[in-house]
């Protein structure tokens, strides 16, 4: 009785909201973020895709004006206030068809629903500021609880833009005010983000917020990904010419609840990436990072080499190096890559190449801490020149051991979720999918195959985990590891294949409503087991919502 007050309850809070906000909400629909993409997607001018902007100005996104309380007369000068309002909900529920023949009280049936607003205060071209708020409710697919899931890296789950990893210690959010639980059936999610943007001249923008970033031209990134909560951040950014440069400070934690290497504190991260348009259809960007459990003021400088730096303090900090390449070509085709080191010296690197040409190669290969990773991929918007159809394929292929560390303090996560990639590390994985937009109705398709290589039984750190201490002497917390003669894809080699199919319909294009049905397949397998589950979902969602459970 109680759980189904509350689904009443819920639902009624969303339809009161969605009744309150249709008197003032704008039209902003998918597509608006869509064109956003594409436009930064295009052979025809000179564009910079990898560095992708969460905050934009209402001179930006003009479907996004709601009140206009003062507009100069002289219209080229963009002085104006305007307070945009949004509403966020979503409603969804599920079954797990192989389990419909024997449903009963017991029977785990999954669920979504949240609401919350989104509002955004610019003046003129020069301040934006903006907050989110959401609240959520949700009992998650029997794949995300089961105790034999493959890893907290590996089966993640979207709410809405919110992560939610399924065995992430809950007090710990709790603590923060991002994460509660009720009691076994009832999970629920608060997430807040707000940012402050100053741009006081066209070539500079200052941003101080708390949520995500985003380097790349992917559906994944293997430098800095959306994967993990929201963390508070400070970003500068500039614009001139072929360059746009973004350096990035943040506060992150460390938290991992493994029996032996209990840590959970404050950290530290910076990223720089610049970007360089080599005319209008080659952009040729570099990344660096550093993750520090020390906030050490040598990093402050918004233009250094880490690593450099690093080596000078004696330090042992976590240095990620990369190259991110992008061909656009016919107008809105692109071919990107992605190539990131986090250690490795180039002579064992040979060394690897030399056994993989020689089988017989008696010299050492396999060094643990060759640690790069790799992505390649294709994307396209109006496909084959029919409007509004979009493709992407994508493969990547991460090293054992790639983002660990020597400390657990210092390894590249943030709450014990990746900040690159959702798999960790010591994987292959190819990704692709299709959107097709006509009038009202939105089919989209998307497709996961992935291979890894996990620890079987935590008897030995084979390299796909990347919150374990990774190096080849122990040291009291640490697990030794082989020094040699590592490969990719060592350890239990498990196959995870994940396909979605989602159809919706846009009720009224001047309301934020459209009605959603999935369809999730899920097949995870090694030699010690083999999981099949299918689920239908059904539910409405406002459209600045994501949905999304490929993982």
């Amino acid at each position: 009785m109680k759980k189904l007050f509350t689904y009443i309850s819920i639902i009624v809070l969303i339809f009161i909201q969605q009744t309150i906000f249709s008197q003032v909400s704008p039209v902003f629909l998918e597509s608006h973020s869509r064109n956003l993409d594409k436009q930064a997607n295009n052979a025809d001018s000179v564009t910079f895709s990898a560095i992708r902007t969460k905050y934009c100005f209402q001179k930006d996104k003009q479907a996004l004006v709601n009140f206009i309380f003062y507009k100069s007369k002289d219209t080229t000068k963009h002085r104006f206030l305007i307070l945009s309002l949004d509403p966020i909900y979503e409603l969804f529920g599920g079954l797990n068809v192989s389990e419909m023949k024997n449903l009963d009280s017991k029977t785990n049936i999954p669920y979504f629903a949240n609401f919350g607003f989104s509002s955004n205060l610019n003046y003129s071209d020069k301040v934006s500021i903006g907050l989110s708020l959401r609240y959520g409710l949700f009992n998650l697919p029997d794949y995300l609880q089961s105790s034999n899931s493959i890893s907290h890296l590996t089966d993640h789950y979207y709410i809405d833009g919110t992560l939610i990893p399924y065995n992430v210690n809950n007090s710990i959010l709790n603590s923060f005010g991002f994460f509660n639980k009720k009691n076994d059936y009832l999970n629920t999610v608060l997430k807040g983000s707000y940012h402050i943007t100053y741009q006081p001249y066209t070539f500079l923008k200052l941003e101080l917020a708390r949520g995500e970033n985003f380097i790349g031209d992917g559906y994944r990134s293997l430098m800095l990904s959306e994967n993990s909560l929201t963390y508070p951040h400070f970003k500068i950014e500039t614009e001139f010419l072929f360059l746009k440069y973004s350096c990035i400070w943040t506060k992150i934690s460390t938290t991992t609840q493994d029996i032996d290497w209990q840590v959970n504190h404050n950290k530290y991260s910076v990223f720089h990436y610049l970007d360089v348009a080599i005319g209008k259809k080659v952009n040729l960007g570099f990344f660096e990072s550093v993750v520090s459990k020390d906030l050490n003021l040598d990093y402050f400088i918004p233009v250094i080499f880490f690593r450099p730096v690093e080596f000078s303090m004696g330090g042992d900090d976590n240095a990620i190096i990369g190259v991110n390449l992008k061909y656009n070509f016919y107008k809105n085709y692109a071919l990107y890559s992605q190539f990131v080191i986090d250690d490795m010296v180039v002579g064992q690197f040979f060394n690897d190449i030399k056994h993989k040409l020689n089988k017989n190669y008696s010299g050492q290969w396999g060094w643990f801490a060759n640690k790069w990773a790799f992505q390649f991929g294709f994307k396209s918007f109006d496909l084959f020149k029919i409007k509004n159809l979009d493709f992407f394929t994508e493969i990547n292929i991460v090293r054992p051991y790639m983002y660990s560390h020597s400390s657990v303090a210092e390894n590249y996560t943030n709450y014990g979720q990746a900040l690159a990639h959702p798999l960790g590390a010591n994987f292959v994985e190819w990704i692709g999918g299709a959107k097709y937009q006509i009038s009202n109705f939105g089919f989209n398709i998307k497709s996961m195959y992935a291979v890894t290589g996990l620890d079987e039984n935590n008897s030995q750190h084979f390299g796909q985990n990347i919150l374990k201490p990774t190096i080849d002497a122990n040291q009291g917390h640490n697990i030794a590891v082989s020094s040699y003669d590592n490969y990719l894809l060592q350890g239990l080699k498990t196959t995870i294949i994940c396909n979605q199919f989602e159809f919706s319909y846009l009720i009224k294009k001047n309301r934020n409503l459209a009605i959603t049905l999935n369809f999730l397949n899920r097949i995870t397998k090694n030699s010690n087991e083999k999981t099949s589950q299918n689920y239908i979902m059904l539910g409405f969602r406002s459209n600045i919502s994501k949905f999304e459970i490929l993982y």
